[in-house]
C-alpha cells in the first residue's frame, strides 16, 4: 500500500469494518506514512467531537409529561380473552384444516369403492377429494408463506403432527386418484367402443381394463407414499418438506378434475 488512503478507507478502519487483512496493511501503511497517520488522528477527532455532540443533544431533549409512559399508561388496553383465544386458535388452524381434509378424503374414498352399476353411467364425485385438497392446501401455503418459521406454534411436536396428517391425506388422496383414472379409463372405452357399450361382455371387459390399470398405478403409489415419507421424515418442518407437500396437492387436484372434461 504505496498511496494514501481516502476518506473511505480512513473512515472504515476508525468504525472496524474492515477485515483482518486489510487493517493489517493499513497498520503497515500508518507506520511508515505520518501524513496519513495525521489525517486518522484528525479523522478520529472529528468522529469523536460528532459523538459527544449528539450525545448532548439526546441528553438535552426533554419530552412533555403528556408523552410519559404514565400518562399514556391508562390508554393501553390489555388483550381481550377473546383476543388472546383466537391467537392460540391461529397456531392450531393449519393442524385443524389438516385433519379436517384428512377425515373428508377418508369419507370420500370410502363412499367411491362401490363398482359403477353402467358402463357408460360410471362416475366418481370430485368434489370430496377437491375439498380435502383445498383444506389440506391451508397449512402448507402457511407454512410456505411464514418465512421467519417454518414449525407450527408453540410446539415442534405440532409441526411432526401436522406433517403426518398431510402425508396421509395425500395418500388416501392418492387411492382417490386412482379410483378417477380407473374410471377415466373406463370412460374412454365407453365413449371409443360406444356400440359395443350396448352389450354386456362390453361392462366388463371396461373394468378388467381399468382393474389393470389399478395394478400399475399402485406400484407408482406405493413408490411415492414410501419415498415421500422418508423424504418429509428427513426434512421434518423445512420449506422443502412443505413445498413438496404443495406440489403434491396440486397434481392429485389436476388428476381430480379429468373426470369433468369426459
Amino acid at each position: 500500500m504505496n498511496a494514501h488512503l481516502n476518506e473511505e478507507l480512513l473512515n472504515s478502519y476508525s468504525h472496524y469494518t474492515l477485515t483482518d487483512a486489510q487493517r493489517e496493511a493499513m497498520d503497515q501503511h500508518l507506520a511508515s506514512c505520518p501524513e496519513c497517520r495525521a489525517r486518522l488522528d484528525t479523522h478520529q477527532s472529528h468522529q469523536q467531537h460528532i459523538h459527544y455532540e449528539l450525545d448532548a443533544e439526546l441528553k438535552a431533549i426533554h419530552p412533555p409529561t403528556t408523552m410519559a409512559f404514565r400518562a399514556i399508561a391508562p390508554q393501553l388496553k390489555p388483550p381481550s380473552r377473546l383476543s388472546k383465544g383466537w391467537q392460540r386458535a391461529g397456531h392450531y388452524l393449519p393442524l385443524a384444516a389438516a385433519l379436517s381434509g384428512l377425515t373428508i378424503a377418508v369419507v370420500g374414498l370410502i363412499s367411491s369403492a362401490r363398482p359403477p352399476t353402467t358402463l357408460l353411467k360410471a362416475q366418481v364425485s370430485p368434489l370430496p377429494p377437491a375439498v380435502a385438497c383445498l383444506l389440506m392446501a391451508v397449512p402448507v401455503m402457511t407454512m410456505i408463506n411464514d418465512r421467519k418459521r417454518h414449525y407450527v406454534q408453540p410446539r415442534y411436536i405440532l409441526s411432526c403432527i401436522l406433517a403426518f396428517i398431510l402425508w396421509l391425506g395425500t395418500a388416501v388422496v392418492g387411492l382417490y386418484t386412482m379410483v378417477v383414472i380407473r374410471e377415466f379409463i373406463i370412460r374412454i372405452y365407453a365413449y371409443v367402443w360406444s356400440g359395443a357399450a350396448r352389450h354386456g361382455q362390453a361392462y366388463w371387459q371396461a373394468l378388467a381394463i381399468g382393474n389393470w390399470a389399478i395394478y400399475a398405478l399402485s406400484l407408482v403409489w406405493i413408490a411415492l407414499v414410501v419415498g415421500g415419507g422418508e423424504y418429509h421424515y428427513k426434512h421434518m418442518g423445512q420449506r422443502k418438506s412443505w413445498k413438496l407437500f404443495g406440489w403434491t396437492i396440486a397434481v392429485e387436484a389436476c388428476i381430480l378434475i379429468l373426470p369433468l372434461f369426459i
